[in-house]
C-alpha cells in the first residue's frame, strides 16, 4: 500500500482495517514517528472541536432559507432537461406590475402639457422672473409683445458675438 493522501486520512480517522494500517504504516518506513505525531495532533485537535466548538446559532433564518431556495431554484432551471418546456405563465405580481406600469401611463398622459390662456393669448408662454447676469458691466432687460406674444431678453455690455478674429 502506497501512502497516499486518502490512505493517510483513512489512517488518521482509524479507518483502515487492521491489515491495511499496518501495511500503510510499513510502507511509511522511517518517517512512521513523525508522521504518527501528526496523527495524534490531528486527533486531538479533532476531539476538541467536537467538544468545544458550537456552531455559530443563525439568526436570521428565514433569509436564510430564502436564499437557499433561491439557489435551489437556479440550479433547478440550469439543470431542465431542453424536453421539458418552461413554464411561462402570468403571475399575479406580474399583472399587478403591468397594471400599475399602465395606470402610470394613464395619468402621464392626461397630464400632459396643455397650451395655457395668458394675457388673453392661448399659447405656451415663458416669464422672465429676474434677470440678473453675472457680471455688473452687463444689464439684462425683458421686453414682451402682446401683438406678437414673444418676449426678448435684451442684454447691454456684452462684447460683440462672433466667430471673426477668434482662434
Amino acid at each position: 500500500m502506497t501512502p497516499s493522501e486518502e490512505n493517510f486520512t483513512a489512517w488518521v480517522d482509524g479507518r483502515l482495517s487492521r491489515e491495511e494500517a499496518a501495511r500503510f504504516e510499513e510502507a511509511l518506513g522511517d518517517a512512521l514517528p513523525e508522521v504518527g505525531r501528526d496523527r495524534e495532533e490531528a486527533r486531538k485537535l479533532g476531539n476538541l472541536l467536537r467538544t468545544q466548538w458550537k456552531p455559530a446559532e443563525l439568526t436570521n433564518g428565514d433569509f436564510f432559507n430564502h436564499q437557499l431556495l433561491e439557489r435551489i431554484q437556479a440550479e433547478e432551471s440550469r439543470t431542465r432537461p431542453p424536453s421539458e418546456p418552461a413554464r411561462h405563465g402570468v403571475s399575479l405580481w406580474r399583472l399587478l406590475w403591468i397594471g400599475s406600469v399602465c395606470c402610470g401611463i394613464a395619468v402621464m398622459a392626461t397630464m400632459a402639457v396643455q397650451p395655457v390662456e395668458h394675457g388673453g393669448a392661448r399659447g405656451y408662454y415663458a416669464q422672465v422672473l429676474n434677470p440678473k447676469p453675472g457680471n455688473s458691466k452687463i444689464s439684462a432687460k425683458p421686453f414682451y409683445s402682446r401683438k406678437a406674444n414673444v418676449t426678448v431678453l435684451w442684454l447691454d455690455g456684452l462684447d460683440r458675438v462672433s466667430g471673426e478674429g477668434r482662434k
